[in-house]
């Protein structure tokens, strides 16, 4: 599921504004869920596995959305949900204690129902960015790791290939000797084959293998598939 995908969470104890954003959201092609218990809020935001948008009512029965926001802000996350707040407050020092307390934005009571989707719009955009910038850190790893490993594995490649071509040499027909050694170089030359995959990297994609994600080097590389001609 994509983070455009997500229900946005709503936290609002008015039930007609809860069935107008309801209205409204489903309008829009997206899935709304109510957290109805203010109380459990802050535990159910934080059990909450991807970033979401939360629509976030300032006064609540019991809590305020200043305690929520602040408690949710508390966990740190590598993206984090992003948090507007609906108020009837418009004072300066209203919104400036909303956005203080962690809020990301914030919409005024009787809101305009397009000033609203075009908020929700922008906290889809900036988690999006935050997740593409994570991607992108994560494809910096992968490409630092396999400029890596590939120094340290043709390090060794180079002179088992060159030992080979020296073997191959002194063989003088012996066939037997000859197949073997042409073997392990075939299979010298297909571990360089992997290693200038690994070198040409340019994007993160994962394939299936014994129920794990694994990086696939052919996809990831731009580069065909390998042959094994070793057998």
């Amino acid at each position: 599921m994509t983070h455009d995908e997500q229900p946005i969470i709503v936290i609002e104890d008015d039930h007609i504004i809860r069935d107008m954003l309801k209205s409204m959201i489903e309008q829009w092609g997206m899935r709304v869920h109510f957290i109805m218990d203010e109380s459990a809020a802050v535990d159910t935001i934080k059990s909450l596995k991807t970033p979401h948008i939360i629509i976030l009512d300032w006064i609540l029965r019991g809590i305020s959305g200043i305690e929520i926001c602040k408690a949710v802000r508390e966990v740190p996350d590598k993206i984090p949900h992003y948090i507007i707040f609906l108020t009837g407050k418009s004072l300066m020092n209203d919104i400036k204690e909303g956005l203080e307390s962690g809020a990301d934005d914030y919409i005024s009571k009787p809101f305009d129902q397009e000033e609203l989707k075009a908020r929700v719009q922008v906290g889809l955009r900036m988690i999006r960015l935050q997740h593409e910038t994570i991607e992108r850190e994560r494809l910096q790893g992968v490409l630092e790791m396999a400029a890596t490993i590939c120094h340290e594995i043709n390090q060794p490649l180079m002179g088992i290939s060159g030992l080979s071509e020296l073997v191959l040499q002194d063989a003088k027909g012996n066939k037997k000797i000859i197949e073997n050694i042409k073997k392990i170089k075939d299979q010298a030359d297909r571990l360089g084959q992997i290693t200038g995959k690994l070198m040409n990297i340019t994007r993160y994609e994962t394939r299936k293998y014994l129920k794990r994600n694994m990086i696939d080097i052919d996809k990831a590389s731009g580069k065909g598939s390998v042959t094994n001609n070793g057998g």
